[in-house]
């Protein structure tokens, strides 16, 4: 075997391992892809729409729909919160691109700040999860 039958097996073994690792990355990459289509991603914000007037506006930015959604205020259920009026119903699912709003009470005693919590179930079979704490003032 000559030094340029070496080199050539060589060159193809490079090839044949290059080809490899780039099938693998494009099936990781459409399987993202796919799973990113199947993805609800659920965020929520305080804003101002009159003044001294608040609510809590939630937004699906996936591409999937948010079904069996829960929203928890300072670890309790959103309903059950002193921010939150009663008499208001709370949806249970927001479908992609979609957003809902709530107004919160907020007077002289309520806290400034509250921690959000909203968990979710999408077609991806893996539960939803986003938690942050809104602050009233930064609106």
């Amino acid at each position: 075997m000559t030094a340029s039958d070496w080199i050539s097996g060589l060159a193809l073994l490079v090839s044949a391992v290059a080809l490899y690792h780039s099938i693998r990355i494009d099936r990781k990459q459409e399987k993202n892809r796919i799973r990113e289509t199947r993805t609800a991603k659920v965020v929520a914000r305080v804003e101002e729409y009159r003044p001294n007037s608040y609510r809590m506006v939630l937004k699906n930015e996936g591409q999937a729909a948010a079904h069996d959604l829960t929203i928890m205020f300072d670890n309790q259920p959103v309903t059950k919160h002193r921010m939150f009026l009663q008499n208001v119903k709370v949806a249970t699912m927001i479908g992609s691109g979609a957003q809902l709003s709530y107004p919160i009470n907020f007077s002289h005693d309520t806290p400034d700040s509250v921690s959000v919590r909203i968990d979710w179930k999408d077609d991806s079979g893996r539960p939803g999860k986003w938690e942050t704490v809104l602050n009233i003032y930064d609106t």
